[in-house]
Parts: C-alpha cells; structure tokens; sequence
C-alpha cells in the first residue's frame, strides 16, 4: 500500500492523503489471508515515480496499492489502483467521490469501501491464479477426472469412492488446486446430503 499521492495543489493537504493510506493500510491488515506492509514501510517510496516492478521487488511484494486524493472544496476524489507488481500490469481500479462533512466519517467510510473492494479483488484474483495452473502429472489428473465420475453418482459408495481417489490426486500433485476444490465439493455433498 503506497501512500496515495496529494492532488490538491496544497502541500497543507497531505495530511488528509497520508491519514487515508493509514486508514486503508489498517483496514486492510485486518483480512487474515492479506499480509500488508506498514504506512511507514512505503514512507521512502513516497513521491516517486518508479514502475511497479522496481517497487514490488524492493518491498517484496506481489501487488501494489496506490491512488491520489484530491480536494477541491467541500468534495473529495480518491481514486485507487491495484498493480501486480510482477508484470505493471493494472488489475482494478476505482474512483471514489464524497462530501467533507465530517472529514473523519469521510476518511473511514472510504477506507473501508475501498478496503473491502481490494480484499474482495485480491481473493478472486488468487483463485484466478490458482485455477490457471493445471497440474503435469497426468496420472493425478486422471484420478481427478475418476473422482468426479464416483462423485457424480450422488451415492454414498460413490462419495466415499471420489474422497479416496481425490486424496490420491492430492498425494500425487499437492499443488494441484482442481485437487483440493473438487474434494471440498465431494465434502459439501457429504455434509449435505448424507
């Protein structure tokens, strides 16, 4: 999470920018499956233009988080940016406009739309890449493909079947993804329906 950049025009508004990405960095390390920096982590990274491999490789990090903030009188704009740090590539992006009423309620209820956007973002994004990545040990794939069989058979027997041959795929190819979510589904089933 960078810190988002000061559009303002107005050096005295890079508080309201700098209270933001804390807020963010904060609602963010409350997602378990999320590891987020510290805001004084990307403190050197602030006002520079540096592609997002550089940045992601210095931070060790897969994905970057940056924006800007804008105020113009009583409205504020903050627009957000995801970037897998790998590629540069630009994964999400969104536009967030509000009024300043009450500048803290502002500041919370923008972090946490924006917090829950990325979490939810980033989740999909890991199953995406997850499911990409098929496996090169054709016997596990063949053992999944018999699972699926036994499983749709919606018996008890064939439950109980599909779990063994899923386990084995597993056994065979630990990382084979299609491994763990059909046996999961093989679990709901049993759950279920007995």
């Amino acid at each position: 999470m960078l810190v988002f950049a000061n559009q303002s025009g107005d050096p005295t508004q890079d508080y309201f920018s700098d209270g933001l990405t804390e807020d963010i960095t904060r609602a963010l390390g409350r997602f378990k499956q999320l590891t987020v920096l510290s805001y004084g982590a990307v403190l050197p990274f602030r006002d520079r233009n540096l592609p997002p491999q550089e940045i992601g490789r210095a931070l060790r990090a897969r994905y970057i988080v940056g924006g800007t903030v804008r105020r113009m009188g009583p409205r504020v704009r903050v627009t957000v940016q995801l970037s897998d740090a790998m590629t540069g590539t630009q994964l999400w992006s969104e536009q967030y406009d509000d009024d300043l009423g009450d500048i803290f309620a502002v500041q919370d209820r923008i972090a946490r739309r924006i917090a829950g956007t990325l979490a939810t973002n980033l989740q999909q994004i890991a199953v995406q890449q997850s499911l990409r990545k098929p496996t090169d040990n054709l016997d596990a794939y063949d053992m999944l493909l018999r699972g699926r069989t036994r499983a749709a058979e919606t018996t008890p027997s064939g439950n109980r079947v599909a779990r063994e041959m899923l386990e084995k795929a597993m056994a065979m190819a630990p990382t084979y993804a299609d491994a763990y979510a059909e046996l999961a589904s093989v679990h709901f089933e049993r759950a279920t329906f007995g």
